[in-house]
């Protein structure tokens, strides 16, 4: 009896509580971005920009955030929509919905985006949730997954060449902008042919093939609104096995276990998306040309990667 009061008390306490409550302060803040302004105001605060920049703690509310831009003796102004907060949304799940009903009328429940980016077009005030140039000396670190993977090998002593597609993968990179709208991004990372899009232990049976690949590569990108796309040089380490597993009434092996690794040179072409203020969907070609160990020799190979990257500003 005991137990089913503890439940029943339980389930009044989740039913009953909030996640937007509990999550989220009164306030939250927002980065503003211009290129153009000197000055806003916010609330009859007249504050500086330092850099293109100010961050601002701004109360939750319905109403859209009010701003006054000035440039020179022009003000003009700016209003960013609210939107329910991702704590509000997150009561379908612990609450089972209650909480969207418990919460309809709280101020927490709102949210404004992280970062606005303010830019004129002609008598007209634009803001946007990301940067649509890239501003000169700005860095970035990208964290990537190379998600889902193409590869096509040509091991030395091979009589056919390998080719398969599979998940997963990991990268890391610098960004620079030298100028507006160019940067240069140096990146380390690693990619398989994992048959599965998660991580999660498998037994393969009899013969398997595997392809992986780790990788340097320095390119030259433009910044384009969404898009950031650009060309450069790569050096990998391109490595093919061939392995035996479980033993389940399957033929028997025609060779013995063995690795075959080549250090190759070649380029690389990157283009990615913006979908958010750091969020970015990417596609990566990388040919590779040149064995570079050993003899000197062409020899074509590639990776071709669909990428889920974030962008983060130092």
């Amino acid at each position: 009896m005991k137990i089913y009061l503890y439940l029943t008390f339980l389930a009044l306490i989740v039913l009953t509580s909030s996640c937007a409550t509990l999550l989220n302060a009164p306030t939250t803040t927002v980065e503003i971005q211009s290129f153009e302004a000197e000055h806003i105001i916010y609330q009859r605060d007249t504050l500086a920009l330092q850099g293109g920049r100010i961050r601002l703690k701004v109360r939750r509310g319905p109403s859209p955030l009010q701003l006054f831009i000035l440039e020179d003796s022009l003000s003009t102004e700016a209003r960013i929509p609210a939107k329910n907060s991702l704590a509000y949304g997150l009561n379908l799940l612990y609450t089972v919905g209650f909480g969207l009903w418990w919460e309809r009328n709280s101020l927490k429940r709102y949210a404004y985006p992280k970062k606005i980016f303010l830019e004129r077009k002609e008598e007209e005030l634009i803001w946007r949730r990301f940067n649509p140039i890239g501003k000169k000396g700005d860095a970035y670190l990208q964290v990537s997954l190379p998600y889902l993977n193409h590869f096509y090998f040509q091991p030395d002593g091979e009589p056919d060449a390998k080719s398969n597609a599979g998940f997963l993968g990991f990268s890391v990179g610098m960004d620079y902008y030298f100028q507006d709208q160019q940067f240069c991004q140096l990146t380390l990372g690693a990619a398989m042919d994992f048959p599965l899009p998660f991580p999660a232990p498998i037994d393969f049976v009899g013969e398997n093939e595997s392809l992986t690949t780790v990788y340097a590569q320095l390119s030259h990108q433009f910044h384009l609104n969404r898009w950031k796309f650009g060309y450069g040089l790569s050096v990998a380490q391109d490595t093919w096995r061939l392995t035996t597993g479980l033993d389940i009434g399957t033929p028997p092996s025609t060779r013995d276990p063995v690795t075959k690794s080549e250090w190759m040179l070649g380029a690389v072409l990157p283009i990615h998306y913006q979908i958010n203020g750091s969020f970015h969907l990417g596609l990566q070609y990388r040919p590779s040309l040149l064995r570079i160990e050993n003899d000197f020799n062409w020899s074509y190979e590639h990776m071709t990667s669909l990428e889920l990257a974030w962008k983060f500003q130092l």
